[in-house]
This record gives structure tokens, C-alpha cells and sequence, in this order.
């Protein structure tokens, strides 16, 4: 539902930003790197 949806975003969300959300989009800003598009 809504809030378990909610709760996956707020504990995966910071995660994925200090695995690596920049260079993620980094990737996706007209330079793909890891990405193959």
C-alpha cells in the first residue's frame, strides 16, 4: 500500500543517494557512462 511504499522510499532513497546518485546522474545528463543509452 501508500505507507509501505512510503517507508521503502525513505530507507531506499537515502541509500541509493550515498551508493551513488550523483554519478547516476551524472550518467543520465547527456554523458552515459554505465548506463549504454
Amino acid at each position: 500500500g501508500v505507507l509501505a511504499r512510503a517507508a521503502l522510499a525513505a530507507v531506499v532513497d537515502p541509500v541509493l543517494r550515498a551508493a551513488g546518485a550523483a554519478p547516476l546522474a551524472d550518467a543520465t545528463d547527456g554523458q552515459p557512462r554505465e548506463v549504454g543509452a
